[in-house]
């Protein structure tokens, strides 16, 4: 859970994030969205451990995050906007952190199915040991997006992370996507962040940021009811809820 976060940049004269409390259920699906500059990214990224709250804290089992980061990141798995591909096999980027290890052949068939890419794969002449090129370049956008998250879930997380990570996938994939993230779900917490409704309709709650603010919370049809800004963004996307 957060207590009282709040955080700012150090070139920043304005806090990023303003005093932020929510607790995360064990086995739920979470939604955060809002628009660009809300703070959404930067709130992953304190939850991740990777920046530190100016004041609060984050918690996870009544223990601060920070007290043991290792430790806080082998529970999760994360989903970056920005994907990191090496210049290797499909294989070999969905294994990553493991490659030193010996491989999970159920595990690594689990993952690559969760992420909608088995069809992909078969689809290759040299299948999962198909170069991918420098950061990906042999692969569209939505395949890069769909290696990350079987990467994601080959660590098989406490917590997945997904941060606008299903922004490059056509509807058909992302509907396919998201009903692999509603099984993962049986297994893991989900935080996802997202501009597209879609993605986040079913979780069980969604939070809703303006300036590092949250404005309102609760699920898809209370925050259509609640928030004229969250009903805007329905009507801009013409999306059918």
């Amino acid at each position: 859970y957060l207590n009282n976060v709040s955080f700012s940049y150090p070139d920043e004269k304005k806090d990023i994030l303003k005093k932020i409390n929510f607790e995360i259920k064990e086995g739920i699906k979470l939604g955060i969205t809002g628009e660009t500059g809300a703070g959404k990214s930067t709130l992953f990224h304190l939850m991740l451990g990777l920046l530190k709250p100016d004041t609060g804290d984050i918690y996870f089992n009544n223990k601060s995050i920070y007290h043991d980061l290792n430790n806080w990141r082998n529970k999760i798995g994360y989903i970056a906007q920005n994907i990191y591909l090496l210049d290797a096999t499909i294989e070999k980027n969905i294994l990553f952190d493991f490659l030193n290890e010996k491989v999970d052949k159920k595990r690594l068939e689990f993952s690559i199915e969760m992420a909608c890419l088995k069809n992909k794969i078969l689809e290759l002449p040299n299948g999962i040991n198909t170069q991918v090129g420098n950061d990906g370049i042999k692969l569209s956008g939505g395949e890069k997006q769909r290696v990350a998250l079987a990467r994601a879930i080959y660590r098989n997380p406490s917590i997945l992370f997904m941060d606008e990570s299903t922004s490059a996938l056509d509807n058909q994939t992302e509907s396919e996507v998201m009903q692999s993230i509603e099984i993962i779900g049986r297994r893991c917490t989900t935080l996802v962040i997202a501009h597209r409704l879609s993605t986040i309709k079913k979780c069980d709650r969604i939070y809703e940021f303006l300036d590092g603010k949250i404005i309102a919370s609760g699920q898809f049809d209370q925050l259509r009811s609640i928030s004229s800004s969250f009903r805007s963004m329905i009507e801009l996307q013409s999306f059918d809820a």
